[in-house]
């Protein structure tokens, strides 16, 4: 039985969520039909709840809540929980973001930034990273005409209607793909077009999160673990970075496989011995720093865990 038998076609589906390095939103159809197919070999049913335990941009989150599930969003990162818990009950804030305010939001602790600066931290950064200014050096003849051409759009949509419509009209007119404030609107359309009331949003470590509150049959558990290879770590920065440890998740993922459990790893390249791929997806990332944006092919790939005695 296939996925979209039970759930939704797969044309209906609608990629939400922030484009930050590693975001699912291209391949997550592609990512639920095998772990539902496994699921239900296993347990003769489809899952009723989906948990996020590693959400970050809420990919996964948002297609989980297109497909039926009800869903529950995890982050250690208090300002992405908060993100999102606001995005439940508001439209978020819409200002432009100049270098100067974003370094000085990068010395606020995550923990204690208000949503307008939250917002103007990932809109404003490359790659979505939080960590860089979108237009690193805009004194640079290269990066100049970029950053004018984002204080025109973001001009533009004050004065004649922050819409997606005016958006897209905008970008037609200046002939250019794409948009510099596109996420923004992908986000509010995420807001208008989900039920967001069916996603728990919780800001714990994957160990603390409540598994057995669920059946092994009720249950989709999915982990978009921090990347392992060294590369990957100094190319993000993140909030896991020195807290993230492996044995530990690899403990727990064997308690919960011991009764009934199964958990689903996110991961790019080859994988621990503990683990046995059951899909490869081909996917186009976003590499190099700052100054020059290459893109390259990767292979996105699933796994479980293996069985053991």
């Amino acid at each position: 039985m296939s996925l979209f038998d039970v759930v939704l076609d797969f044309e209906n589906y609608i990629p939400y969520g922030l484009n930050y390095y590693g975001a699912k939103k291209s391949i997550a159809p592609q990512l639920f039909q095998k772990m539902h197919e496994i699921h239900f070999k296993k347990h003769g049913q489809k899952a009723t709840h989906f948990i996020d335990c590693f959400g970050g941009g809420a990919s996964m989150s948002f297609a989980a809540l297109q497909f039926g599930y009800k869903t529950t969003y995890n982050d250690l990162r208090s300002d992405l929980c908060l993100f999102f818990n606001s995005l439940k009950e508001r439209d978020l804030p819409f200002e432009f973001c100049e270098r100067d305010e974003f370094l000085k939001i990068l010395e606020i602790p995550q923990e204690k930034r208000n949503l307008n600066e939250i917002c103007k931290n990932l809109f404003f950064s490359y790659n979505f990273n939080g960590l860089h200014y979108k237009f690193p050096n805009t004194d640079l003849y290269q990066f100049s005409n970029n950053y004018i051409l984002a204080k025109k759009e973001f001009n533009f949509l004050i004065e004649n209607g922050v819409t997606n419509q005016n958006r897209l009209k905008f970008s037609k007119k200046k002939k250019k793909n794409g948009s510099n404030f596109a996420n923004y609107f992908n986000i509010l359309q995420a807001r208008k077009n989900l039920n967001l009331e069916n996603m728990l949003i919780k800001n714990c470590s994957f160990l603390k999160l409540n598994i057995r509150d669920f059946k092994p049959c009720e249950v989709m558990i999915y982990a978009d673990i921090p990347y392992q290879d060294a590369k990957s770590k100094k190319t993000y920065n993140g909030v896991y970075h020195n807290n993230f440890n492996f044995d530990e998740f690899l403990k727990w993922c064997k308690n919960l496989k011991s009764q009934g459990y199964e958990v689903f790893i996110s991961e790019y390249g080859d994988y621990n011995d503990n683990f046995k791929e059951i899909l490869s997806i081909k996917k186009m990332v976003m590499s190099g720093g700052v100054n020059q944006v290459k893109f390259k092919k990767k292979f996105e790939k699933l796994f479980i865990l293996k069985d053991f005695e």
